[in-house]
């Protein structure tokens, strides 16, 4: 339940560890994307037992699809339950009951329904570890990035000085571009008073078909 800390500082109590934090988002040329992500968690307290209790997902209402695929606990005795999925723009998930040591495993997308006002603009701002105050053993985001549709990209994040990344890029037979980043071992971080904002710090893949600010002027 404790880990040091991505300062090398005492250990930090975390009331769960992520497994696997995947995220693939596909772009199409129009701009729109679909989104799929996969969290796996395991329980290390009670603490974790009643935050994974009830799971919330939200989607902009007539601009998102959003559907929760699947829902599986894998318990310590090696039983495993399904849980609660749905469709809609607001959803809330109800878990099997959960002990310490069981592992929650979490599947979802969310699609576009329609262009933003910036016409085929995509953005993007995706972090390996959303949650930094937990352990991630392992992260990987993935872009399909489509050829009629130019993406830049942006690694950042302070806390990529302790942390080793690896990037895939490769050329699918219709031409989409694949690019994938994978880090592993994201120990946790303490909070501190003052310190930046954790968009600051924590490792994230960004995109935009903006090259630049001067362009998304014009």
């Amino acid at each position: 339940p404790a880990a040091q800390d991505s300062s090398g500082g005492e250990a930090v109590d975390a009331p769960r560890e992520v497994l696997l934090n995947r995220q693939v988002v596909e772009v199409g040329a129009d701009g729109k994307a679909r989104r799929y992500r996969r969290v796996v968690q395991r329980v290390l307290s009670e603490a974790g037992v009643r935050q994974l209790d009830r799971r919330s997902f939200r989607a902009y209402p007539g601009y998102e699809d959003l559907r929760v695929l699947h829902v599986r606990v894998l318990h310590t005795d090696g039983t495993i339950e399904e849980g609660q999925t749905g469709r809609g723009s607001r959803l809330t998930i109800d878990l099997p009951p959960l002990e310490i040591g069981d592992v929650v495993d979490m599947e979802w997308r969310r699609d576009d329904l329609k262009t933003s006002i910036f016409g085929n603009y995509f953005g993007l701002d995706a972090a390996f570890a959303p949650e930094p105050q937990l352990a991630t053993r392992e992260a990987d985001i993935t872009v399909l990035e489509s050829p009629e549709l130019k993406l830049y990209y942006h690694l950042t994040g302070n806390d990529l000085a302790n942390a080793s990344v690896d990037t895939v890029e490769s050329t699918l037979e219709d031409g989409t571009l694949m690019r994938r980043w994978s880090i592993s071992d994201l120990t946790p971080r303490r909070s501190e008073a003052l310190e930046p904002p954790a968009i600051e710090r924590t490792p994230r893949v960004q995109a935009s078909t903006y090259a630049d600010w001067e362009t998304f002027g014009q």
